[in-house]
């Protein structure tokens, strides 16, 4: 830093300080997601414990339940049978009732009522979450939003329930009731706990104060991860949008898209292709069924059967028996500089500023890079099976020399050369071609995935 000039180092200062504020948003938004998800795993976790040890409960309560319909259905006149109803449920109806609320509450594997007891000690860092980091829609419904706000303008209350509608006066004088919160984001088994209430009717006045945070927080939680809401500043949980192309460039591109495509880029035309070549599938499906051995119906839905592997016959394990006899032995450095000698594919590394000075042997030094991140040995066990090279090289050439644009090109070189010359289709791999006739997209995005992964990124 004290070697750029001050207008690069304050650039790289404010870069760096940007940088580490969006990784705090993503660091919060990630440690609340977290909290929730586990607030939910324990809440599932309490119900099956209730469940196990309140089996007998429910082994009463059917039990009560078949003495009364035995009783109802017994012999004697209408008043005989519901006085011995009467006999079985007037000593104990109220418990009978809060048992059978009870159950009910958590029919359905419902786990909500549970979330309370792992709520409480979580509250404060939701209400510091919700009130400190902005979050914005990524679509016209402001409807979370606004119940965010209204939460946010609440949180002093330490009211049970808490008033959603208000009186107003319109302009004709008379009174009506308006809605301080649309309750439209809150599913059917949130609805019972939130609002008191069975049905959907009509706005309920009041809705429980603990419920409500914990469904609103539960579905904040979710919206932030399928992008429904965003971060602004954020990187992870930053608006998906900004990632599109603008209106102008689609229109400016469209028509050539379209042309190397194949496809129309009018309405009408792509849905009735679409429709054409979904008709033209399903057809086949429906003629190649009878004889179709993999495939089979079992009360109407299709199933496939494991797909078996084909026996090898003698020829075949011949082959490979020769082939490990008589190839030699490759090792991955031999075969790096191997593919270097043809191809140069480390012309593409290069030092990142101009004014750092350049590395005295260049294809060795990106060789051995490429050698201690291709095989994810690290820098220092990499020095130790490599006479000569220190650690610290390494991690120079792969800070300053190698960025993920250099190592995508380096890809492309390596896999263009092999789609050329032919090596899938004498191993009989699948082939793809475009126009001329090279797997210019389906190997290099396979390869490149592959080289991530080896490359723990």
């Amino acid at each position: 830093m004290q070697a750029l000039q001050s207008t690069k180092r304050l650039t790289l200062a404010a870069a760096l300080v940007h940088r580490q504020m969006a990784r705090a948003l993503d660091d919060v938004a990630e440690m609340l997601i977290r909290r929730v998800q586990r607030m939910h795993a324990k809440a599932k976790e309490a119900l099956q414990r209730y469940q196990a040890e309140d089996a007998h409960n429910t082994d009463a309560l059917i039990a009560l339940l078949r003495e009364t319909v035995l009783a109802y259905q017994g012999e004697g006149s209408r008043e005989e049978r519901m006085t011995a109803v009467e006999a079985l449920l007037s000593p104990n109806a109220d418990e009978i009732r809060a048992r059978c609320e009870a159950h009910a509450a958590l029919a359905g594997n419902n786990y909500f009522p549970f979330l309370l007891r792992f709520y409480q000690n979580q509250r404060a860092i939701v209400m510091s979450f919700l009130e400190r980091i902005p979050r914005v829609s990524t679509s016209q419904d402001r409807t979370v939003e606004r119940a965010i706000a209204f939460l946010i303008a609440q949180k002093g209350s330490r009211s049970p329930t808490l008033a959603i509608v208000q009186s107003v006066q319109r302009p004709d004088g008379l009174w009506c009731q308006q809605p301080l919160v649309d309750l439209s984001f809150v599913s059917d088994k949130w609805w019972p706990l939130v609002t008191g209430r069975t049905v959907r009717s009509s706005p309920p006045p009041h809705v429980d104060r603990r419920y409500f945070e914990v469904c609103l927080i539960s579905h904040v939680t979710q919206e932030l991860k399928s992008g429904d809401l965003y971060i602004p500043g954020s990187v992870t949980f930053n608006d998906y949008r900004t990632e599109f192309v603008s209106w102008d460039t689609y229109h400016r591109e469209i028509a050539t898209y379209g042309e190397q495509a194949g496809i129309p880029i009018e309405p009408a035309p792509v849905i009735a292709q679409l429709r054409t070549q979904l008709e033209t599938a399903a057809r086949q499906a429906d003629a190649g069924l009878p004889t179709n051995t993999h495939l089979r119906l079992e009360h109407d839905r299709p199933v496939l059967k494991r797909l078996q592997a084909r026996p090898q016959g003698e020829n075949v394990r011949r082959f490979t028996r020769l082939l490990k006899e008589r190839m030699l032995s490759v090792g991955i450095l031999e075969a790096l500089v191997d593919t270097e000698h043809w191809l140069n594919w480390t012309q593409h590394f290069g030092p990142l500023l101009g004014h750092q000075a350049k590395l005295d042997n260049p294809r060795e030094r990106y060789l051995a890079t490429a050698f201690c991140s291709g095989c994810n040995l690290g820098t220092t066990q990499t020095a130790r099976s490599i006479r000569g090279l220190d650690r610290r090289q390494l991690a120079f050439v792969n800070q300053r020399h190698v960025t993920e644009e250099q190592l995508d090109e380096a890809i492309v070189t390596v896999i263009n050369a092999y789609a050329r010359c032919g090596l899938q289709k004498l191993w009989g791999l699948g082939s793809s071609a475009s126009a001329d006739g090279t797997q210019w997209e389906i190997y290099p995005r396979n390869l490149r995935a592959e080289y991530h992964i080896r490359d723990g990124g």
